[in-house]
């Protein structure tokens, strides 16, 4: 038997969460390309096909999904609500790892839009979540801390600033995910840039 034509044939199958899957990876690819407004398109059908599945879980991850993507198409009060609904849902569903997520996504959208305070409070809650959901040491937390890091650093408070970098670097560097030199640049210069490996998911 030949493979479903893509999220069409798999809907002929009645396997939504496979069509749901296939639009996610749709919408990644029309992400990566540039084509936002493709992309958004993709990740409401799949939070249609999710929510009518009953897969809530699916539905926050394409919720935060989206809103990411809103915000890299420049379209930042789409993509806060569409965080604030991931959140929301994470929370109503029991998924700390989903809202540890969605408060990281949010708390950097209010720090690039100049809510530094309530950037600062939301990676806080961000990085709670992360061990409630049991990611202590993970590239979530790394994350998160690097994120808290520039926030306090937009409000002056440098020596916090720093910590939160070399907690970050730390982590980044125990997953294998930057060098020992890269580790050591980070440490030893005062306004350090953001690794790539941290920007391509923020």
């Amino acid at each position: 038997m030949s493979p479903p034509d893509g999220p069409a044939g798999t809907r002929r199958l009645g396997n939504r969460r496979g069509e749901a899957a296939q639009l996610d990876r749709l919408a990644v690819a029309h992400s990566r390309l540039g084509r936002f407004d493709s992309a958004i398109e993709h990740f409401k059908e799949s939070v249609d096909v999710e929510r009518g599945a009953g897969n809530r879980f699916g539905e926050a991850i394409t919720l935060s999904n989206i809103g990411l993507t809103y915000r890299r198409a420049g379209l930042l009060g789409e993509a806060q609500a569409a965080y604030e609904r991931a959140l929301a849902l994470t929370r109503d569903i029991g998924d700390d790892s989903g809202t540890a997520i969605a408060l990281g996504l949010l708390a950097e959208l209010h720090r690039i839009t100049g809510r530094r305070e309530h950037a600062v409070e939301l990676f806080q809650q961000a990085l709670r979540a992360d061990g409630t959901a049991g990611n202590r040491g993970s590239y979530t937390e790394a994350i998160h801390w690097w994120g808290l890091g520039s926030s306090l650093q937009e409000l002056r408070q440098d020596e916090r600033a720093r910590e939160c970098w070399h907690e970050s670097a730390r982590l980044l560097h125990r997953l294998g995910l930057i060098s020992a030199a890269e580790r050591a640049g980070i440490e030893n210069t005062p306004h350090p840039r953001t690794p790539e490996v941290v920007l391509k998911n923020m």
